[in-house]
């Protein structure tokens, strides 16, 4: 139908959306001292309310990890939670405003990467070449419940940083992302790297829990992209009608 999943579906991130901006409950930690940072990031919960790939049974649930009887059910825009009120503002109206992280904080203009020492005096800059793309430090550190974030591009071309999926994915031998990336045992379109020994194999030699390092990981050309917060909306509509070539929606 000329279409795919990550167009038409709210939960691929796509749809129509019918608010802006949700806006995650400021301040809010669960009973560990967990912001609702951490449960987008590290994918501890879903859109729907319920608990995410990277949720462990032996934490209990979402509700069990919550503080005040306010889980991250409630306070998180990426489990379904925070405040979906904040409906769009005219684009005149937003001129001028400083950029934003991918939740909505306020970014500093002028700074200085702590680690490479480079400076950013366009608030939003990449000096370690983090392949995650642009990144601030923040006005704020409690709204983002860090010191830095990543930058929030507007506009519908705006690239959106990949999350390796699932977050926590190993290969048969127990070697995650991080060791593909750091290894340059792969390229960031699926190739091998010259990290790569012939005499290993392919890369579905080491499948695991449905994935290789080409489908799960971004410095392997896979994972998958961590839509901002913008798409977590309650009022989220899937294209009406739609079906894949399968015949599923």
């Amino acid at each position: 139908q000329g279409y795919t999943a990550d167009i038409v579906c709210c939960h691929c991130g796509g749809g129509l959306d019918a608010l802006d901006h949700c806006k995650d409950k400021q301040g809010w930690k669960d009973k560990d001292g967990d912001g609702c940072s951490y449960y987008l990031q590290d994918g501890w919960c879903d859109i729907t309310g319920s608990p995410g790939v990277g949720w462990h049974e032996e934490w209990g649930t979402l509700s069990q990890a919550g503080r005040d009887g306010v889980s991250a059910v409630e306070a998180c825009c990426a489990c379904g939670g925070g405040d979906n009120s904040i409906t769009a503002l005219p684009k005149e109206a937003t001129q001028g405003q400083g950029k934003t992280t991918m939740i909505g904080c306020e970014c500093i203009k002028d700074w200085i990467d702590e680690i490479t020492g480079k400076p950013c005096h366009d608030s939003c800059c990449n000096p370690d070449g983090d392949p995650n793309g642009l990144w601030c430090y923040v006005k704020d550190p409690k709204c983002e419940d860090a010191e830095w974030g990543y930058c929030r591009e507007d506009g519908p071309g705006r690239q959106k940083p990949c999350m390796d999926s699932p977050p926590a994915w190993l290969d048969a031998d127990g070697d995650g992302c991080w060791e593909y990336e750091e290894q340059k045992l792969c390229t960031a379109s699926g190739g091998y790297g010259s990290g790569w020994k012939s005499d290993w194999g392919s890369f579905d030699d080491y499948w695991y829990d449905g994935h290789s390092a080409i489908t799960a990981c971004c410095a392997c050309g896979g994972g998958g992209s961590r839509a901002d917060l913008s798409d977590f909306k309650s009022g989220c509509q899937d294209k009406q009608g739609w079906h894949d070539k399968d015949g599923d929606t």
